[in-house]
């Protein structure tokens, strides 16, 4: 029901983020913050300036963040 509880969570490492769009910058950075290794769903960002704010965290927490287009065929 709360995506931080899992955050608050030290024996997860890392997340799957597979939201709808406009969550994704948000939960990525939360789950940076929170010490985790993110994976996410393209699009990793609705605009530029989440990018840019992804990227910060991303430099500052030291983390993998890997994006990924899960198709079936």
């Amino acid at each position: 029901h709360d995506y931080r509880r899992i955050l608050d969570d030290r024996t997860i490492a890392a997340v799957v983020i597979a939201t709808p769009d406009h969550w994704h910058a948000t939960m990525a950075r939360q789950a940076l913050e929170a010490g985790k290794d993110v994976y996410l769903e393209s699009p990793i960002t609705a605009n530029l300036d989440e990018s840019a704010e992804l990227i910060a965290a991303a430099t500052r927490s030291q983390r993998i963040v890997q994006c990924g287009l899960q198709e079936r065929s």
